[in-house]
């Protein structure tokens, strides 16, 4: 299914709820699974949605480290092969 469709069935269903939730996080999607070779996750992956909640006030500044909320040590392609 391409991204547009995912995307805007998303909206429709978030929107369908009727809470007053926001639906931009859900536009920024990309795909359901890590993008990376091996399923490595790179730190950058989870600072948008770090910076995202501090700017919604949800996070507090540097209350949160992308380093904190995964971890690679258990994924064998994690050095680079």
């Amino acid at each position: 299914m391409p991204k547009e469709e995912v995307v805007d069935r998303f909206v429709k269903i978030i929107e369908g709820r009727g809470r007053n939730e926001s639906t931009e996080f859900v536009r920024q999607w990309k795909s359901a699974g890590v993008p990376a070779p091996g399923g490595v996750i790179d730190p950058g992956e989870f600072r948008i949605w770090i910076d995202q909640g501090v700017r919604l006030g949800v996070l507090k500044p540097g209350g949160a480290r992308a380093e904190d909320l995964f971890t690679n040590a258990y994924n064998p392609y994690a050095n680079g092969t």
